[in-house]
C-alpha cells in the first residue's frame, strides 16, 4: 500500500502529503491571526475617526456630558437597555432575510456596516454587509437577496409611516396646505415603491436592467476596498426572482415586523 492510498488516520507525521498538510494548516492558522489582527485595527482606527474626528465637529462632548450626568442612574438604565433592544431586533431583521446567516453574525455584519454608514456616504455598507455576509458562508445569491429585501422593508416603513400619520392628521382636521402637500409627496413616494416591485416581480427586462445596476454600484464599491468586482448581476437577478419570491413568501411576517420594530424603538428612544 503506498502513502497516497493509505488513510489519513493511518499515516505519521512524517508521511510527506502529512507534514504538507501541517504546514498548510499552520498557515492557514497564521493568515487568520493576521486578518483578526488587522479587523481590530481598523476598528480602532474607524472608532477613532467616529468618536476622536467626525462627532467633535457636529457635538459638543462638554453639553453631551452635561446632559447625561443630569440624567438618573434609572433614565441611563432604561435608554441602555432599549438601545440594546433596537441593536437586537435590527440584526433580527437581517436574519429574518438571510435565514443561513444566524442572529449572531446577522448582528456583527449590522453593527460593521452600521459604524461604516456613519463614516461614509452611503452606500459604503452595502459593500462591508456583503463582504460580511460571504465571510460568514452565505452564497452570493442569498447576500444579494438579503441586502435587497433588507433595503425595500426599510424604504417600505420609512415612506408608508409618515403616510399614515399624514393622512390620520389630514382626517382629524389638520387640513392646512404644507400637512396635503407632505402627505401627496409621501404618498406619490410609496406609490413608486409599489410600482418598482410589481414591475421587478412581473417585467423581467426591468429586473434584468436593475440587476446591472445595483451590480455597478456594488463592484465600484468592492473595488474601491481592494475586492474583485462582481460578475454581470442583470441576468441572476432574474433568476433570484423565485428566490426572492421564496423568501418574501416565508419571511415575510418576521422581517416586516422586524423593521417596523426598529422604527418604533427609534421613536421610543427618541422620546
Amino acid at each position: 500500500m503506498t502513502d497516497a492510498s493509505r488513510p489519513r488516520s493511518e499515516r505519521t507525521a512524517d508521511d510527506p502529503d502529512d507534514s504538507s498538510d501541517v504546514v498548510d494548516d499552520v498557515d492557514h492558522e497564521r493568515k487568520v491571526k493576521r486578518r483578526r489582527r488587522i479587523e481590530l485595527a481598523v476598528s480602532l482606527v474607524l472608532l477613532f475617526l467616529l468618536f476622536g474626528v467626525i462627532l467633535p465637529q457636529v457635538i459638543d462632548y462638554r453639553q453631551v456630558w452635561e446632559a447625561v450626568t443630569g440624567l438618573s442612574l434609572d433614565q441611563v438604565a432604561v435608554l441602555l437597555v432599549l438601545g440594546l433592544i433596537r441593536i437586537g431586533i435590527a440584526a433580527a431583521q437581517h436574519a429574518a432575510v438571510i435565514p443561513s446567516l444566524g442572529f449572531r453574525a446577522a448582528l456583527r455584519a449590522y453593527l460593521a456596516s452600521g459604524t461604516l454608514a456613519e463614516l461614509a456616504p452611503p452606500p459604503g455598507d452595502l459593500a462591508i454587509r456583503y463582504g460580511m455576509y460571504r465571510a460568514q458562508g452565505v452564497d452570493a445569491e442569498a447576500a444579494g437577496v438579503g441586502i435587497m429585501l433588507t433595503g425595500l422593508f426599510d424604504n417600505a416603513v420609512k415612506l408608508l409611516l409618515p403616510v399614515v400619520g399624514l393622512g390620520v392628521l389630514v382626517v382629524y382636521g389638520v387640513d392646512d396646505a404644507t400637512t396635503r402637500q407632505l402627505f401627496t409627496i409621501g404618498l406619490l413616494a410609496a406609490l413608486s415603491l409599489i410600482v418598482l416591485v410589481v414591475f421587478l416581480v412581473r417585467s423581467e427586462r426591468f429586473t434584468l436592467a436593475f440587476g446591472r445596476l445595483i451590480g455597478r454600484v456594488i463592484s465600484g464599491l468592492l473595488v474601491r476596498f481592494g475586492k474583485n468586482p462582481l460578475d454581470d448581476l442583470g441576468p441572476k437577478t432574474v433568476s433570484l426572482r423565485e428566490r426572492i419570491g421564496g423568501t418574501v413568501r416565508d419571511h415575510w411576517l418576521a422581517a416586516s415586523a422586524a423593521t417596523l420594530g426598529v422604527h418604533v424603538m427609534n421613536y421610543v428612544i427618541l422620546l
